[in-house]
């Protein structure tokens, strides 16, 4: 093969008549080679880039059901009467009989109450009231308690516990009726992003979608970059984080993912380059 292969440079060296037939065929080969090997790849990184859009759109949709859940939970406990006079006058034996068995917990979910001065007046998730390990999902709504000003006004939010686990859900009131001043506090319903009760593909692509969620620098929930105002549309109102920012969605680059384009491309490029070399010894 080493010895074909330095015959053919040889070849390669020596000057050929113009507008011969050899050269011809050669140029034609060597583009269309090129042109082939081109044409795979580019179609093969739009067909990843589509796949990827799909994926997404995908898990926007069972994000903005999460969230569409947490909001109704929260407003349906917040206007339930026992909620308001639990709020006006907290009774341990009401969280004891109403809340630690609630069949909204049993999904993972964990529910948060404040009175209206931002003070914690409970937490609640299936395996129990007021754990320690909820200390960050308080640590993260109640720098967000002022910003709920408006009666009926719903806040979406995005918090992450100590060991990483994600939650994302709506804050809302407990009564805003002026006659009912004590009780006009905050209740929030939080579900984890990522459940061990969601299908494994489902879990892939949560993980994904809150691995692009990136913060709006510089922006207000008024004027939002293109990228935040498009996840605001897919959701109805703004993501917040922690810190008050609006979310926004990494853009998708067609570049990327390129290990599979380039992975299928290889053995084009290889065996077209092999029967060049082929019919150019030949």
């Amino acid at each position: 093969m080493r010895l074909a292969l330095r015959s053919w440079r040889r070849e390669e060296r020596r000057p050929l008549p113009p507008r011969s037939s050899q050269e011809w065929l050669w140029r034609a080969s060597a583009a269309a080679l090129l042109g082939l090997t081109g044409f795979t790849f580019v179609s093969l990184l739009e067909q990843r880039h589509q796949v990827r859009l799909a994926e997404r759109q995908e898990a926007l949709t069972l994000l903005r059901s999460e969230l569409q859940l947490s909001l109704q939970v929260a407003q349906d406990w917040g206007q339930w009467t026992e909620m308001h006079t639990y709020a006006a006058s907290p009774d341990h034996r009401f969280l004891e009989v109403n809340i630690r068995r609630a069949a909204v917990l049993q999904s993972g979910g964990v529910m948060l109450a404040f009175n209206n001065r931002h003070q914690l007046l409970f937490t609640a998730d299936r395996q129990g009231l007021n754990r320690a390990a909820r200390r960050p999902l308080v640590q993260c709504l109640q720098p967000n308690l002022p910003r709920r000003s408006g009666p009926g006004e719903r806040i979406l939010l995005l918090c992450q516990e100590e060991r990483g686990r994600i939650y994302t859900g709506a804050l809302g009131g407990i009564t805003d009726s002026p006659g009912l001043q004590p009780a006009n506090g905050s209740l929030a319903f939080l579900l984890p992003a990522v459940s061990a009760q969601q299908s494994p593909r489902s879990q892939r692509l949560m993980a994904q979608l809150m691995a692009d969620l990136r913060p709006s620098p510089g922006s207000t929930l008024s004027q939002a970059p293109p990228a935040a105002s498009l996840l605001e549309q897919e959701l109805g109102q703004p993501l917040l984080n922690p810190a008050g920012q609006p979310l926004q969605l990494r853009p998708l680059s067609i570049w990327e993912g390129t290990a599979i384009p380039l992975r299928n491309t290889v053995p084009v490029l290889t065996l077209g380059s092999g029967g060049a070399v082929l019919v150019r010894m030949l």
